[in-house]
């Protein structure tokens, strides 16, 4: 073994010494930095200590460059199996990992650090060569032909890559946009350390840069980069707990939960004859309650110190991340790590996912929406009495966590535990679970008999000062105070429990390790899913928005109450803008001929100095003079009067059935609405043979397929105005039932629109309107996706032109050949186009 000093100053060795010898020789974590590469480490800084056997080891203390180094206090310093697993993880961010004796005079190199090289800029010329004609692209792509709009793209991303900036662009359909990010992104990452976390909104174009663009990407740039699709802990198997059913728990379900053991069972033969642990890969769909019993979770998880560590599906996949200098990702994913890493204030180590130090955010239009739902709490009335039942199932007989605590103790010896479980803390516990659900139906109640009492549908309350101040829910407040008492009393007597599990002998807690892990994770969960109940009602703190969704069923009255950030843009700054070195934003939908003002308004960057920002926009390529016409129907009942859907029933009747062929895609704001529409177009549709496709009566991915193929028609509401791809005749007829403004009775919408009211400011034109805005422009990019197609585009909405704003909407598609005429005028015209077409 070499002696310390060889990379350690000899203050460093004596310091490190001096350190030990007062943690009264147990194991301490510290790191060790220095200034220049080449010289011995001469500054040491203490991060942990630990036992006699075991350390904590921090990533978030170090940067690339340092090392770690931990004592042996047996004197033995080669690394044990959990030392590699933590070396490992630690070089994978090009930290050194060292083991020292307690004298500090020897040491075990694990791991030699590595200090990434000065930052190299990649030149714009070397992008654009790519895209040129005879460049790679056209190499490697039959048909590819350059678009200018494409290169200027690349250009930007790649003057944001190298200058560390923020840029919002927006990429006009047809533009190129996903290689217009991957090839400056893959060629920064291959110069440079450091990864680029490309985050999604939609399955599809997911799907789009693993299968397709990513692999067309890399065959441009020679020696590009890994990029790995990661995809969140809970769709992989956790190898321990499927161990631990197999091996301690299947004899302990009852035989009412035969279906359940036996989906284990078929779980557990295919992981072993598989190799694979991904839930995408199962040649079958799991029942909820069986994948909750083996997926991998976070607060149930031993780490390194697991023994299935190396073998782990989860682990597996992050390693592979790991060595992947892009990672792929979807938008909720994205915004989950960036909540952990906020909260910790951890922005190099592993969180949800791999560190990565440049974002760029494809659909980015969604960025205020996903943000708004991943910073903010819940509680619900059906998730609280599914915890509650992971503990006890509603009869003696049936599965639950402390039952299969009880049976375990049966063939253990630990009698005095089993006696207390079986004659007062499984009977207590029982007890107050029943009382605690039947108060869960009684604050429901009230809170139904307060704001629903006619229990007419589903329903969502802002709950704003001036009801809060009527006293309508000081009743439900009540017995919120009362659950909040009867939830207190279970985690009393789950501590308890817990207490006696770990008084227990060695060999009980070896083998019922799983099952004290489970029991830990699920009273915190206990204890997080009532936490929202202490400011249930209550006024909300500066910047929230507290609300309640009801929602009727026969058996049980649901609630959900959820707090939400009213301003979104001090979180986007802290979180998303401040930490990272560069933040690419793009989507077909960002600009409404406003400078980007309402999207720089609504996430923080207008009027934020403290970064370099910018914004481009990119034409689409489309001859949309040639391609499209738009045409606007003149009917005489607005879309709020009687006898609008009669009229615009007619309409999609007399459009689908039309000598223009192709499918027809008609987007509605209401279920209302389009439930009304699908009853009344199923007879006649039928009897032309014509194929209708209703949202909810289907999957999504399935209508879009079945409207591929049989060019029938499809009725969708809001998430069909976005991420779904018809090209060539799968549509060539789209119809915008109602300009697509915000219903009322959104709760964040409505306090969000009295806030700028508040402040002064007109909500309809600062908010209401661009949100429609931005709405409509993405329904009106489902109908061109190629150079080769054509299509109508047909409003039934006649506000269009007769409302002031409506100019407004016609801009965002002044492309479009524009008619102005009564519905027969439009399917003479339509007839006239199918002739032609």
């Amino acid at each position: 073994m070499p002696e310390s000093t060889r990379y350690l100053t000899e203050g460093v060795a004596k310091a490190l010494a001096r350190e030990i010898e007062e943690a009264g020789g147990a194991e301490i974590f510290a790191v060790l930095t220095r200034d220049d590469p080449k010289a011995r480490f001469d500054t040491v800084q203490v991060a942990c200590r630990g036992l006699d056997t075991e350390v904590p080891a921090l990533v978030s203390r170090t940067k690339p460059g340092d090392m770690t180094v931990h004592n042996h206090p047996s004197g033995s310093l080669k690394p044990s199996a959990a030392d590699l697993n933590v070396a490992t993880m630690f070089g994978e961010e090009g930290v050194g990992s060292m083991i020292v004796d307690n004298r500090v005079g020897k040491c075990y190199i694990v791991v030699e650090p590595y200090a990434p090289p000065p930052k190299q800029d990649i030149g714009p010329e070397e992008v654009a060569a790519i895209f040129e004609p005879g460049g790679a692209l056209s190499q490697k792509l039959s048909r590819y032909e350059t678009r200018e709009s494409q290169v200027e793209m690349a250009a930007r991303v790649t003057h944001t890559l190298n200058e560390g900036k923020i840029l919002a662009v927006e990429a006009g359909t047809g533009t190129g946009k996903s290689l217009a990010y991957l090839i400056p992104a893959l060629l920064w990452t291959k110069r440079n350390q450091g990864r680029v976390a490309i985050a999604t909104k939609t399955i599809a174009l997911q799907e789009q840069l693993v299968y397709k663009d990513i692999p067309i990407a890399r065959q441009a740039v020679p020696d590009a980069p890994k990029a790995s699709l990661v995809k969140g802990r809970n769709n992989y198997v956790c190898l321990r707990k499927l161990n631990d059913l197999k091996s301690n728990q299947l004899d302990l379900f009852a035989p009412e939960e035969s279906s359940v053991k036996k989906e284990i069972e078929d779980l557990a033969e295919w992981v072993a004859e598989s190799g694979s642990g991904d839930m995408a890969d199962l040649p079958f769909t799991p029942s909820r309650d069986a994948w909750d019993m083996v997926r991998s979770d976070a607060d149930m998880c031993l780490g390194a110190k697991c023994p299935f560590f190396q073998k782990a599906p989860f682990y597996e996949s992050r390693r592979r991340a790991a060595q992947s200098k892009i990672l792929i990702v979807n938008q909720a994913l994205l915004f989950s790590d960036l909540a952990v890493r906020q909260a910790s204030g951890n922005y190099k180590a592993s969180a949800v996912i791999p560190p990565y130090e440049h974002i760029i955010l494809d659909e980015a239009h969604s960025v205020e929406d996903i943000a708004t739902d991943h910073f903010g709490e819940k509680l619900s009335s059906f998730g609280l009495r599914l915890t509650l039942g992971k503990f006890l199932g509603k009869t003696k007989n049936q599965r639950g966590l402390l039952h299969r605590l009880f049976q375990a103790t049966l063939d253990h010896g630990a009698f005095d535990f089993r006696k207390a479980l079986d004659d007062a803390l499984m009977p207590d516990f029982r007890f107050m679970q029943e009382q605690t659900v039947d108060q869960l139906y009684a604050m429901s109640n009230a809170l139904f008999n307060a704001l629903n009492p006619e229990r007419r549908g589903q329903a969502v309350f802002w709950l704003k000062d001036s009801l809060l101040e009527t006293g309508k829910l000081d009743e439900a407040k009540e017995e919120a105070k009362k659950l909040l008492g009867l939830a207190h009393e279970l985690m009393l007597i789950l501590k308890k429990i817990r207490e006696m599990a770990y008084e227990q002998s060695e060999a009980f807690l070896e083998r019922m390790e799983g099952l004290l892990i489970e029991l830990d994770a699920r009273m915190g969960r206990l204890n997080e899913s009532v936490s929202a109940l202490r400011n249930f009602a209550i006024q909300a703190k500066e910047n929230q928005i507290p609300w309640l969704e009801l929602r009727p069923r026969r058996q049980y009255d649901e609630f959900e109450y959820r707090v939400s950030p009213l301003d979104v843009s001090p979180v986007l700054r802290e979180s998303l803008f401040k930490p990272f070195k560069s933040i690419v934003m793009t989507s077909a939908t960002l600009d409404l001929k406003d400078g980007f003002e309402f999207l720089s308004s609504r996430n923080g960057l207008l009027g934020w100095e403290e970064r370099d920002w910018s914004f481009a926009a990119y034409p689409s390529p489309f001859d949309y003079r040639r391609q499209t016409r738009l045409f606007v129907a003149q009917m005489d009942p607005a879309p709020n009067q009687h006898g609008f859907v009669d009229c615009l029933f007619e309409l999609i009747l007399g459009a689908a059935c039309s000598p223009y062929q192709g499918g027809t895609l008609v987007l509605f704001t209401s279920y209302q609405m389009l439930n009304a529409a699908a009853r009344r177009l199923e007879g006649p549709l039928a009897a032309a043979g014509v194929n209708l496709l209703v949202q909810g009566r289907a999957a999504r991915s399935f209508l879009v397929d079945q409207l591929k193929k049989t060019r029938g028609v499809l009725l969708g509401t809001d998430s069909f105005w976005e991420g779904i791809d018809l090209p060539g005749d799968a549509l060539s007829k789209l119809i915008i039932a109602k300009l697509p403004f915000r219903q009322v009775g959104d709760p964040i919408f409505e306090a969000r629109c009295a806030a700028l009211e508040a402040d002064g400011k007109s909500s309809f034109k600062e908010y209401s309107l661009p949100l429609a805005l931005l709405k409509f422009k993405q329904g009106a990019g489902r109908l061109i996706r190629h150079k080769d197609d054509s299509g109508v585009l047909i409003v039934a909405d006649n506000r269009i032109r007769s409302k002031y704003y409506g100019r407004k909407f016609l801009g965002l598609v002044d492309g479009y050949p524009l008619t102005h005429a009564p519905a027969d005028e439009l399917f003479r015209l339509l007839e006239q186009q199918g002739q032609t077409a």
